[in-house]
């Protein structure tokens, strides 16, 4: 569940990543819309984090892939930051901004930790309390892209 947990999360970054350069709030369905297709265009971060898992990748090169990942993590939270949303979903998507920075800050310091010659599955495994605080970040940022019909965000969501 740990990683599967992790890489979901990815998905869930670009809740909101469509920003609107003029700022004016978007209406409810062009929300809903833009932001799913950008869920649909997460394959770099949650590529970076799989890179990551691989068994291969130990050690130094694990942290540079979760690193990686954090970065386009932090971009999108970002753009998401930015967004005009509607103003009945505004304190929702704030609340999922906050939820993805901490998930970004709890993963990248989960990627320092690696030790020498130890992968992203070992480095799971010893570290669990903080495996399971991404997973219940993921579990909130389900629950809020649930209640912002963003289907493409949700886990699961072919």
């Amino acid at each position: 569940m740990g990683r599967q947990g992790v890489l979901v999360a990815l998905a869930l970054v670009t809740a909101g990543a469509a920003c609107s350069d003029d700022h004016a709030p978007l209406g409810r369905r062009a929300f809903v819309s833009k932001a799913n297709a950008e869920c649909r265009r997460l394959k770099q971060a949650g590529d970076a984090l799989r890179s990551a898992a691989d068994p291969a990748v130990t050690g130094d090169e694990v942290t540079r892939r979760v690193a990686r990942a954090v970065g386009i993590l932090r971009r999108r939270v970002q753009r998401i930051d930015h967004l005009a949303a509607p103003d009945p979903l505004a304190d929702r998507v704030q609340r999922l901004v906050s939820t993805l920075r901490d998930y970004a800050d709890q993963l990248e310091k989960l990627g320092r930790r690696a030790g020498p010659g130890e992968s992203f599955a070992a480095l799971q495994r010893d570290n669990q309390e903080r495996v399971q605080r991404l997973n219940d970040l993921t579990n909130e940022a389900n629950s809020l892209a649930v209640d912002l019909q963003l289907n493409e965000c949700i886990s699961g969501t072919p």
